[in-house]
């Protein structure tokens, strides 16, 4: 079945097998994390006016304790009914400033060693995502790598917001020849309302509910979808598909050069 979504389509159902198209946002931050400027309840009014029916707040580990998380925690069960639902989680720091989300994870990890956050975020029944891995050359161990759920194919902040940069690409091809399960996630990265662009994380479930939404995020039953991008969570980039998305950029940055010139013209 295709499904074709816009910022109105909402929770589609498929009558065949019952399941449910629900439109999430992944990799969000409030004002818990450092350089967040919105609060859970304004983050969740506003990501809720837009059409989605869940979103997945990961704050920074340096910004958060226990208590934070507890709180963090409470507000998302609060805040949550029957067609939205909130996932709280971490954004771990490890060594070499890898950062590493754990989705549905609230208990902090007194370690840094990628291999034993991975680990305390699978013993909490969380879903293990590599953080935008393209930003620099990450020196990454395959040990630690095959044991990730899913790495960012795109990351709003760090590229395009339209489109993934081709670097991203090229990072995910290559980290899939140490994984070749990994799970390719779009993370929004969203610490204001400013930063916002459509992009949904699209999972088919049976309930809009944690435990299935993630269930369905670690098995790859999602897809991501835009104007200009979608992608299955276990799909591979063809050539094709490559040279769109390096022309679609190389495109965006002669209208940024144009744009640069003009106004100071």
């Amino acid at each position: 079945m295709t499904l074709r979504m816009d910022e109105r389509n909402i929770g589609l159902k498929d009558m065949d097998n019952n399941l449910k198209y629900l439109k999430g946002a992944i990799h969000l931050h409030t004002n818990l994390s450092h350089d967040g400027t919105i609060s859970i309840e304004q983050l969740a009014a506003f990501l809720k006016s837009k059409g989605y029916n869940f979103i997945a707040i990961t704050e920074h580990s340096y910004d958060v304790d226990n208590n934070a998380m507890q709180y963090l925690s409470n507000k998302a069960i609060s805040l949550s009914s029957d067609d939205f639902t909130i996932i709280p989680g971490i954004e771990f720091r490890c060594h070499d400033d890898i950062d590493i989300m754990g989705l549905g994870v609230i208990q902090m990890c007194e370690h840094e060693s990628p291999q034993k956050v991975i680990a305390h975020i699978h013993n909490c029944r969380g879903v293990a995502v590599w953080a935008h891995p393209s930003f620099r050359d990450y020196p990454f161990e395959r040990q630690w790598l095959e044991k990730l759920d899913g790495a960012e194919i795109w990351n709003q902040i760090h590229d395009s917001r339209f489109i993934p940069h081709s670097r991203s690409i090229k990072r995910f091809n290559n980290l899939l020849k140490g994984n070749s399960n990994l799970k390719a996630f779009c993370g929004l990265d969203m610490h204001t309302k400013n930063s916002y662009y459509f992009v949904s994380t699209t999972v088919s479930v049976h309930n809009n509910d944690q435990m299935e939404i993630l269930a369905a995020l670690r098995g790859g039953s999602f897809k991501t979808q835009s104007r200009f991008f979608n992608f299955d969570a276990n799909e591979r980039v063809t050539l094709f598909y490559y040279s769109y998305i390096w022309a679609f950029n190389y495109l965006i940055n002669i209208a940024r050069w144009l744009r640069d010139i003009l106004s100071h013209g």
